[in-house]
């Protein structure tokens, strides 16, 4: 028995409506899918900017920080070193803490007075030899402020690399120079870091991670 032709007609709106109410429903879940790509996208890139802007503005501090340690050759007494707080010309940054000596490689302790900094101008606490920019000890460790919307640290390597004379220096002391050459031979050393900052976000599981470094170098004044 065949149906009358308005009843196929019905049924056959029936089937269209429901590919049509499907296809709007796929492309309505691919646009909820594609907002929340988009916004995880965005939260990436805003996470990465921190984390780089963290590392990169800590990194910064360095090159004042390490020469005015080798200078004095030690740390203030305010932050568990034996140097006069008077004599250490520099105010470390808000947050920034030095690793005490008994440091794990990947942790840093809080420096006491029985556990003091470690010494970065007298040498390096790494247990390998040789220099590897993969497997630095952190020597220091800074927080920002952490009511900011994504609260970052920042953890600090130094490495000594080497110590030697200015160009010129050594052959006017071999040549006896009076006058320049001879002040160039007094004060013709020099001490060379690296030291690199990696900057991540707090979460138990960091989203974001930066590394920055540079060289640095002292020149011997004292």
């Amino acid at each position: 028995m065949s149906l009358p032709l308005s009843d196929r007609q019905h049924g056959m709106a029936l089937v269209i409506s429901l590919i049509l109410l499907t296809v709007l429903t796929l492309i309505a879940v691919i646009a909820v899918r594609g907002s929340g790509l988009e916004a995880q996208l965005a939260s990436n890139t805003v996470m990465r900017a921190e984390s780089f802007s963290v590392s990169e503005s800590t990194r910064r501090n360095l090159g004042e920080i390490i020469d005015v340690h080798t200078f004095t050759r030690g740390w203030p007494v305010s932050l568990n070193g034996t140097v006069p707080n008077d004599e250490f010309a520099f105010t470390l940054p808000p947050g920034l803490r030095l690793c005490a000596e008994s440091s794990a490689s990947d942790a840093c302790a809080t420096a006491v007075a029985a556990d003091p900094p470690r010494a970065w101008y007298l040498g390096n606490s790494e247990a390998v030899t040789g220099f590897d920019p993969a497997v630095l000890d952190f020597d220091a460790e800074q927080v920002t402020d952490a009511s900011q919307p994504l609260p970052q640290r920042a953890r600090i390597s130094v490495f000594k690399l080497v110590t030697d004379l200015n160009p010129g220096a050594g052959a006017a002391m071999v040549a006896g120079y009076e006058g320049v050459g001879k002040s160039a031979a007094a004060g013709g050393g020099r001490v060379f870091y690296y030291a690199s900052s990696t900057g991540q976000d707090l979460s138990d599981t960091p989203q974001s991670e930066t590394e920055t470094g540079a060289d640095y170098r002292h020149v011997i004044r004292n």
